[in-house]
């Protein structure tokens, strides 16, 4: 199910859906960024690249952003030596870590350290380092000549490819003026919106897992990780952003939240977990027991048993939380109608339509009314939902009806009208991407001595290519309408390495379409061949002017659905009366010639 092409310079697995090119491959491997991954191929090539030339702005912020980055490696660097090698560090921080469990490899691993007491020790480090204070203050790790952390056990945070963001640190004396944990201020780098605590450590465990444990605290993160539940990141004492979520789904849409055993805790804490359904987010929610977190369950109970909680425990989060919410209620009404409109409002976040459907029918035993009541209330709440998203313009294209390439950001409500179009537009990008797919594939093949397959099509489609509806479709087919025009070829590489992730993708899934079904070379050596249609590679005449009669055939019904709908609109008056005759032979022509594309196309299939 996974092939490589090198001719085509791309890769694709049938079994997830996923492929790409060489830098495509990085991304995923490594879990890198488009330019993390292209600076990792040109480091490890010595490619030297050229990049566009900055403002003077632009330079300026990317200056102190990098200085940053430098200045945070030189902190961790010293808060990790004070740790684990200067008496006072070993005595109040390293003693800290040990009571908590941690062993001296996760503490390196986590480049745990320890921030002296002391007012200016890391200023006096960093300009014996030569760093300026000013750099240092932007950093955030001084301010008014002072260090920002001060005896507190420290925590890095770092970004995916593993730079030091900025640091958590953890007061150890009890002191009701100074708060438990404080974070690195925003930065030119550090934005805590932005970032989870242990994302570097497990990015590549939640690929393999195909899941994400969320918990509360850093301690947390460490303590699973130690024991081998890799897959588990914090949010860094922040209500769960969309910018964390976004950063999760790159590595899975999976995730598992794991809350403390205080249950009006929970309660409070999934009343805000709408938007991680909001992002097509498959939630779970694990309850540990009263008491407990996540680190002091996993020490009393040991890790076979932790690890089997977890998995006998995950509660689907929209049941969790109709479970949670009714037991609270029991036989009060209003109560009840309250959580029935709460429940509600979460499915309607959920923007797949046979999710919704499913959660319908489950919540409908659960709160024991019946499923019509509940659609007719979800149906509501979304197009409530739609009205505040514009009034708000948080929905970028709600102003036009775009065709999205890939999903559209509004599910239609259920059993709705907006449903049947979603269908439609669906069968129309299919018949637009297998044109693109005759071109990426075949632009340079002949379909007699004097036309290629390039010439055929847009012989074939004339000026409809900006009538395509699929963005991405019209963007690769104007790529290709201007080497027909320039009489040249579209080198594939061009498409599949494209700058923009839309094309690419689509590009890389429609070459690699043409290997899903290949006959394998083993059959070969043993003489068995296939009898009847020939193979894919072998069939681009039949291919192309398939595709092009089904081209045709649609927009002649476009034309006469659009015709028919200026009939309706006349009235009996003279001159409406003179237009409609017009218009009936214009209809009775396309119907002529719908039955034409209809037999050519009946010739072509049967030949």
């Amino acid at each position: 199910s996974f092939i490589v092409s090198p001719a085509k310079n791309i890769y694709k697995c049938f079994g997830c859906g996923e492929g790409g090119g060489p830098v495509q491959f990085i991304m995923s491997h490594e879990q890198l960024s488009y330019p993390e991954a292209l600076k990792e191929l040109a480091r490890k090539y010595n490619i030297e690249i050229e990049e566009d030339a900055m403002t003077e702005e632009e330079e300026i912020r990317f200056k102190l952003a990098d200085s940053i980055y430098v200045v945070n490696t030189f902190a961790r660097d010293f808060f990790a030596s004070q740790l684990l090698e200067e008496s006072t560090g070993r005595s109040i921080g390293l003693s800290y870590f040990k009571q908590r469990g941690f062993r001296e490899e996760i503490i390196k691993k986590f480049h745990l350290g320890y921030a002296p007491a002391s007012g200016q020790r890391l200023i006096e480090a960093a300009t014996k380092a030569s760093f300026k204070t000013d750099l240092l203050t932007n950093a955030g790790l001084a301010k008014n000549d002072r260090d920002f952390f001060r005896d507190r056990v420290i925590f890095p945070i770092q970004n995916i490819s593993g730079k030091t963001l900025g640091f958590g640190g953890r007061i150890l004396i009890s002191n009701k003026k100074a708060p438990k944990y404080i974070n690195t201020p925003e930065t030119e780098i550090y934005n805590k919106r932005k970032t989870l605590f242990g994302i570097y450590q497990a990015r590549k465990a939640i690929v393999k897992k195909d899941n994400c444990y969320l918990v509360e605290g850093y301690t947390d993160v460490i303590s699973l990780h130690q024991d081998g539940i890799e897959n588990v990141v914090a949010a860094s004492g922040t209500a769960l952003t969309s910018e964390q979520i976004r950063l999760i789904k790159r590595f899975s849409r999976n995730v598992t939240m794991l809350f403390d055993g205080d249950n009006a805790g929970v309660k409070a804490a999934i009343r805000g977990l709408n938007i991680v359904i909001e992002h097509d987010m498959n939630v779970r929610i694990v309850s540990l027991p009263d008491g407990e977190d996540p680190d002091s369950y996993l020490r009393k109970v040991g890790f076979s048993a932790f690890e089997k909680y977890l998995t006998d425990e995950s509660k689907d989060f929209i049941l969790f939380k109709t479970d949670l919410l009714l037991d609270e209620t029991k036989d009060d009404p209003v109560g009840r109608a309250d959580v029935i409109k709460d429940i509600v409002h979460s499915i309607a976040k959920v923007p797949d339509l046979i999710k919704r459907s499913t959660y319908i029918q489950s919540c409908s035993q659960r709160l024991q009314i019946s499923e019509d009541i509940l659609v007719r209330a979800l149906n509501k709440q979304i197009h409530e939902d739609i009205k505040e998203k514009k009034k708000e313009s948080i929905k970028k294209d709600s102003k036009n009806d775009n065709y999205a390439p890939f999903h559209t950001d509004q599910a239609p409500t259920i059993g709705s009208e907006k449903e049947v179009k979603s269908i439609k537009k669906s069968q129309i990008q299919y018949q637009e991407r297998d044109i693109i797919r005759i071109l990426l594939n075949f632009s340079d093949k002949k379909i007699n001595d004097q036309t290629s397959v390039l010439s055929y099509i847009f012989s074939g489609i004339n000026d409809f290519e900006d009538h395509f509806h699929d963005p991405v479709c019209r963007e690769i087919l104007h790529i290709y309408k201007k080497a027909y025009t320039d009489q040249s070829q579209v080198d594939a590489n061009t498409l599949t390495q494209h700058e923009d992730p839309a094309i690419s993708k689509l590009s890389i899934d429609l070459l690699a379409s043409l290997q899903e079904h290949h006959m394998s070379e083993n059959w070969k050596k043993f003489n068995v061949h296939l009898n009847g249609q020939k193979l894919p590679e072998e069939n681009h005449i039949k291919d192309a002017k398939s595709v092009i009669i089904n081209f045709k055939l649609r927009k002649v019904n476009e034309m006469i659905q659009e015709n028919m709908k200026t009939i309706q609109k006349l009235t009996n008056s003279e001159d409406d009366i003179s237009e409609k005759k017009i218009l009936m032979r214009v209809q009775i022509k396309l119907f002529e010639l719908r039955k034409q594309l209809a037999k050519e196309q009946k010739t072509v299939i049967t030949r």
